[in-house]
């Protein structure tokens, strides 16, 4: 069995995969980036299936919570975590209050649940919010708090 699209390889292939004379169900891990993928299955003496082409659909990341919230207002930058899904190594920040929209924070570390950032809030009591965008995908926009 045999998948590939442009990255060099499938991260993880079922190791038993469920099969009769006309169907094959493997599980594959194709990671959170939409893609196309072709799939074609190796017979026992070696001959190739015809290739069948899928997509993946990303899905869009989400943010379900920040930390601190409240935020302490200060003139000073501070660590300010967010956490969700669907985060990737190319999802970009972007803060926002009603007198200002932040694009492209700058990320100090991320997985695929948290971004850490350490943005400057200013000292303004105000109604903030945080949106993760990726690629075309954007997530909600958060709100919290700057006290």
């Amino acid at each position: 069995m045999t998948a590939a699209n442009n990255a060099p390889h499938v991260s993880s292939v079922s190791p038993n995969p469920v099969y009769d004379s006309t169907h094959l169900r493997i599980t594959i891990n194709v990671g959170t980036t939409g893609d196309t993928w072709t799939v074609k299955a190796q017979n026992p003496g070696g001959s190739y299936s015809s290739p069948y082409s899928f997509s993946v659909t990303a899905s869009a990341p989400h943010v379900s919570s920040v930390s601190p919230n409240p935020v302490t207002g200060s003139a000073s930058a501070q660590t300010f975590t967010i956490y969700g899904t669907g985060f990737t190594s190319n999802s970009t920040v972007t803060l926002g209050n009603q007198f200002n929209t932040y694009p492209n924070r700058p990320i100090s570390s991320r997985n695929a649940t948290q971004i850490v950032i350490t943005p400057t809030f200013g000292t303004t009591a105000a109604t903030w919010w945080v949106q993760v965008i990726d690629g075309s995908q954007q997530s909600n926009q958060y709100q919290f708090s700057v006290k």
